[in-house]
């Protein structure tokens, strides 16, 4: 396409004498003491500057005198734009010899192309689609994620929402080459990546936990395993600040929880508060509220005889600030690695009175189950999927005011190792699950949740490859983007992981 637009286009402004009738400008052109205009380039009328030689131009070397014109120019021939914006030299300017074509790419690799159609440039350049690309927007809901600068793959990693600069960090998790301190930045806006910084960053690790803090504006991630399927567990962490690139550790006091993986955190607005898990000595019944504040750090959650049985790989939601609670459900009991006892019941810890009350139970409680997801609506609770003795599993229910109610399981498939949101679509309000893995595959399959109705419709569209143990996020606390990156991939358990990642608009019409 390139050589093509320089076969149409002169490489001069100024093949002809002034008055003469200009040629060859990507366009029909016309020079004159006060402007210069032409069909071709990207810049429409440029400013005029007098000039005899270079040094005349304000900003030389960025502009060069056109001596027969007598005007400074963003260039001359087409030479002079291999580092601006465009591969041709259209009336003075760098740009694209169509109009409506937008230069994309850096020198070497640089290409005009039109926005409105173009797969791999739509809309804007560097913002792809699945599947076409139809007035500048994406006909499919889903697009990707760059692989530009992207972290390695990996899984079993953490993610939150920045929601001051709009980003999606990720950090740590399983690599090829093992654990890892590294992650990345992700602007869905720009669609590029910058790294953490390795500086002071916590140790390497997989299943730690991770929370945003709004106050702090900073990722506050915690605990994990230093490997997966055997490495010790760690009572370590660290804050980190995106806007500086820095991390602050988490100072060690007499009040820091055990070490442990597989538990929960949650954030209160003031504090993250760490419950259950397990460490070589088994799973845990204890935890910690920990406050980033300038005068806080950890203060022990109040033990009662109403707290749950220890367990780890539990689901865990905060209430919000109308009933100030942390519920607690299901998760591996003790000696669940030797011979798994799942369980089915939970807990309600008030952080105001430091206590704990259990969770009631009933007909339409969910099964006793470990690794299911659970989000939070505002007003209830969600829980879905999971395992048990049995296998994978395809139903759950809403906890409401303290009452059970089933949750239809037509939809979908059965399933652990999936994320879960609580978002906003364009058919309002909506719990939408998607990936995991059941007994044979990986999936890449999904669908919204009616809270009122308890059944699903409709199934999400695919596109990403099926994954599991990857992060989810979404843009904001009723944000309608939500983002999945990373995680297992190709064949069932074989190792293979994955750096790709996909934005689902739920705005879209389903």
């Amino acid at each position: 396409m390139i050589g093509v637009a320089l076969a149409a286009c002169s490489s001069s402004t100024h093949l002809d004498p002034p008055g003469a009738s200009a040629t060859g400008t990507g366009g029909a052109s016309t020079s004159t003491a006060a402007t210069t205009t032409g069909a071709g380039g990207s810049g429409g009328e440029a400013p005029v500057v007098a000039c005899k030689s270079n040094p005349d131009c304000a900003v030389f070397p960025e502009t060069v005198c056109d001596p027969v014109a007598g005007e400074c120019r963003e260039c001359l021939v087409d030479k002079d734009c291999s580092l601006k914006g465009g591969p041709v030299c259209a009336a003075g300017k760098c740009g694209c010899p169509v109009k409506s074509d937008q230069f994309c790419g850096p020198a070497g690799s640089a290409q005009c192309v039109d926005t409105m159609t173009t797969q791999t440039d739509c809309g804007s350049c560097g913002h792809a689609c699945f599947g076409a690309c139809a007035a500048g927007k994406c006909a499919d809901p889903w697009e990707p994620t760059s692989l530009v600068g992207a972290p390695d793959a990996r899984s079993h990693h953490v993610a939150v929402w920045d929601a001051t600069d709009k980003t999606m960090i990720v950090w740590g998790g399983r690599t090829a080459s093992g654990p890892a301190s590294t992650g990345g930045v992700y602007n869905p806006a720009t669609s590029t990546w910058t790294p953490t910084s390795l500086a002071n960053a916590p140790s390497a690790r997989v299943d730690a936990t991770a929370i945003w803090d709004d106050t702090e504006k900073a990722m506050i991630v915690w605990g994990g395993r230093a490997g997966l399927g055997g490495g010790p567990a760690l009572a370590t962490g660290a804050l980190y600040y995106p806007a500086k690139n820095v991390w602050k550790t988490i100072a060690i006091d007499p009040n820091t929880p055990a070490a442990r993986w597989g538990h929960s955190a949650v954030w209160t607005g003031a504090k993250m508060l760490v419950w259950g898990g397990e460490n070589a000595g088994g799973q845990l019944g204890d935890g910690a509220a920990f406050d980033p504040s300038a005068t806080g750090g950890w203060a022990p959650i109040g033990a009662a005889a109403a707290s749950p049985t220890p367990r780890t790989l539990h689901s865990a939601v905060w209430t919000g600030v109308t009933t100030n609670s942390m519920l607690v459900f299901g998760g591996y009991g003790p000696d669940a690695m030797a011979n798994p006892i799942y369980l089915g019941d939970g807990g309600v810890y008030d952080i105001q009175g430091s206590a704990w009350a259990p969770m009631n139970t009933g007909a339409l409680a969910p099964t006793a189950r470990a690794q299911a997801t659970a989000v939070w609506t505002g007003a209830n609770m969600l829980v879905w999927g999971g395992v048990d003795s049995t296998g994978y599993l395809g139903d759950g229910a809403k906890y409401a005011s303290g009452t059970w109610f089933t949750i239809s399981n037509l939809a979908p498939t059965a399933r652990a190792g999936h994320s879960a949101a609580w978002m906003t679509t364009s058919l309002g309000m909506r719990m939408i699950v998607w990936g995991g893995q059941n007994a044979s595959t990986y999936l890449d399959s999904g669908a919204l949740l009616n809270e009122v109705s308890l059944t699903w419709s409709p199934a999400l569209p695919t596109a990403p490859i099926a994954r599991s143990h990857h992060s989810t996020v979404i843009n904001g606390d009723l944000g309608s983007k939500m983002i999945i990156w990373g995680g297992d991939v190709g064949a069932l358990n074989s190792g293979a992981l994955t750096s790709t990642g996909a934005i689902y608009d739920a705005s879209a019409p389903m």
